[in-house]
């Protein structure tokens, strides 16, 4: 219920994630026919990624300890190498990042500099 609250409330704020050059994605640890009857029934227009084994939620680190799903958790990429810019784990189901928290990182995400790969 939760998550659908906060994938609503992304899918509001796509045109300004747009205005700002980048592209938004979800994972969620459902099946796929699941997060796909998930994604119609919210109107999603950005892609909702399923990972019922957890592989990308592992890797990431976000699993939530002893349950079979992610901790909500937001991250920002850079565009160009994809180094993480900004990262906001959540300690509970409710702990989520501000809008504004979010459009600021992509703001920075836009301005960082790509450091080269052998400093």
């Amino acid at each position: 219920m939760i998550c659908r609250r906060q994938l609503g409330q992304l899918q509001e704020l796509l045109p300004q994630i747009k205005e700002r050059s980048a592209t938004l994605w979800a994972i969620s640890a459902d099946t796929l026919p699941d997060s796909q009857e998930l994604a119609q029934r919210l109107k999603l227009s950005f892609p909702l990624a399923s990972d019922p084994e957890l592989r990308a939620i592992r890797q990431y680190g976000v699993e939530m300890a002893g349950t079979p799903i992610a901790v909500p958790a937001t991250f920002v990429l850079r565009p160009g190498d994809g180094e993480i810019v900004y990262r906001y784990v959540g300690e509970t189901l409710f702990d989520r990042p501000a809008r504004a928290a979010i459009l600021a990182a992509l703001e920075t995400a836009n301005k960082a500099p790509i450091q080269p790969a052998n400093e």
